[in-house]
């Protein structure tokens, strides 16, 4: 299910992610330019590995957000359910 839910996200941070994304293609293209042909798998390689990064951290904060809700959750009826039973016991 988180997977799935993963999956569905929309963007976070539009459009302050949006204008980003835009300025560091940006400056791609104008450093791979400047590159010689043996350096532009180096230029790939970092940008791959940025992305990776981004990926595992984005990933990593979904599940723990959406775990710490499911918590949040279980706490909440747990609480309500001692509540009713505390009712019941006057």
């Amino acid at each position: 299910m988180i997977e799935k839910l993963i999956r569905s996200c929309f963007r976070y941070g539009e459009p302050t992610y949006k204008e980003k994304s835009a300025e560091i293609d940006e400056m791609i293209q104008m450093l791979s330019q400047e590159l010689s042909a043996d350096k532009k798998p180096l230029l790939e390689r970092l940008e791959d590995s940025y992305q990776a990064r981004e990926g595992a951290v984005i990933r990593s904060a979904f599940i723990d957000s959406f775990c710490t809700a499911v918590q949040l959750v279980v706490e909440v009826v747990e609480h309500q359910r001692k509540n009713q039973n505390d009712e019941y016991r006057i």
